[in-house]
């Protein structure tokens, strides 16, 4: 996300991060996996900040462990402790064997074999657990045992800590010999659960909170990801991106997924369609564009040819371009250092506004987003568009909708009057 990018990351606690962009992208990329992709895609020009999937998923899991700490000790730390509590029910079985054994029903023996007997009908006990009980154990044993693994190095202690109660749930689901893969309980099995007191109570709730860790997208954003002060920045990035589509949607254009997301930087994430204004391509951590619509290379490339360094592509954070005519690029920036918002932003904004100029797009507006405490209102300088087609300005993320309605209108005079709201 920028140059001086380590410096980004100290934010004051008093910033908030918005929220509704984030929403936004989970409505059209559900669970937590894509989201993950998302922020894993994420391009910070410092190279000490890079998040693979695995790294944002763990540091997930750390805070969910920790969460949950508390409910997880209050569970049985062996498998004696929990038999005290399993649901047990003890079943009569017949059945015919040559061999004297256990309980032998001699008049229903005799009266089917006569005497002497060849084979003898033994009466057998057994006992079930509830499959209720024992499949809901089974699931959160197989699941938490895997995040423990994840964060095992980053979370040693925590990891140690609960350790006894998870391997436990595994014993259990040993003994009693789960026939299948468990499906994830439903509400119905939880609300069960819940009722049947301690330490069910418990069970159900680290329950749901695994299950929802797995499928709310906005649980992962809120509860998981954005207590770690690193992880922020990438947030803001995700959420600037939601922001944007919804400000797309009101202005009618309909919204298409273009790329499924594994990381892939080749192709725009969203084709964004309006019946008068065309089709156009929405793309996040924009790097490799020039190549999907055959723009020749870049200035930036070509003017460090002579420098030895390995990465010589660089990217947008969002892009919104009609190729070869008009683009839309947004630089996000995390921080509550006004100095770097705004001269790094400034920096960086119209460098890609040139950069996109040589073959990209005809006419490009670059604005710097950031924090609604830091950039309250939108700015716009003038005098660019008529002498090179270019716009630069700054905007607060609710400012979005209003700076692609004068992109996307050409409203030349009026650029400089507008605020965001």
């Amino acid at each position: 996300m920028g140059l001086d990018s380590m410096d980004a990351v100290d934010e004051d606690i008093h910033l908030v991060l918005p929220r509704e962009g984030i929403r936004e992208v989970s409505k059209i990329w559900a669970g937590d996996g894509n989201l993950i992709e998302l922020l894993a895609m994420t391009y910070e020009d410092d190279e000490r900040i890079r998040w693979s999937s695995e790294d944002i998923r763990r540091r997930s899991h750390r805070i969910l462990l920790g969460g949950l700490e508390d409910v997880i000790l209050k569970l049985p730390s062996s498998l004696s402790q929990w038999e005290k509590y399993l649901p047990v029910s003890t079943a009569f079985e017949k059945q015919v064997d040559s061999r004297l054994h256990g309980k032998i029903l001699w008049s229903e023996t005799l009266r089917r074999q006569g005497w002497p007997p060849q084979k003898y009908l033994v009466q057998s006990k057994s006992k079930n657990v509830s499959n209720v009980a024992i499949s809901a154990l089974s699931w959160l044993a197989d699941h938490l045992n895997s995040i423990l693994s994840s964060v095992a190095k980053i979370s040693p202690i925590l990891t140690a800590r609960i350790r006894p109660q998870v391997d436990a749930l595994k014993d259990v689901a040993m003994e009693y010999t789960w026939p299948s893969v468990p499906d994830e309980p439903d509400r119905f099995e939880l609300h069960a659960l819940r009722s049947s007191g301690e330490p069910w109570r418990s069970v159900a709730e680290t329950t749901a909170q695994v299950i929802a860790s797995k499928n709310s997208p906005e649980m992962l954003a809120f509860e998981l990801l954005e207590p770690d002060v690193e992880m922020r920045s990438a947030l803001f990035h995700l959420t600037t991106f939601g922001y944007l589509i919804n400000a797309l949607k009101q202005q009618r254009f309909s919204i298409v997924s273009e790329s499924i997301l594994h990381g892939s930087r080749d192709r725009p994430q969203i084709r964004a369609i309006h019946s008068d204004k065309g089709s156009w391509d929405l793309w996040y951590e924009a790097r490799q564009m020039r190549s999907r619509y055959g723009a020749k290379q870049s200035a930036y490339r070509s003017a460090v040819r002579g420098i030895s360094y390995l990465e010589k592509s660089i990217g947008y954070d969002v892009l919104l371009i009609s190729p070869g005519e008009r683009a839309l690029i947004l630089e996000c920036k995390w921080s509550d250092r006004p100095e770097y918002v705004g001269r790094n932003g400034f920096h960086q904004a119209s460098s890609y506004a040139l950069d996109a100029r040589n073959g990209l797009a005809k006419e490009v507006w670059a604005f710097i987003v950031g924090p609604e405490e830091i950039v309250p209102t939108v700015s716009v300088a003038k005098g660019l568009e008529t002498d090179m087609s270019v716009v630069l300005g700054s905007t607060p993320v609710s400012g979005l909708a209003v700076v692609l309605e004068r992109f996307l209108s050409g409203d030349e005079d009026g650029i400089g009057e507008f605020s965001g709201s």
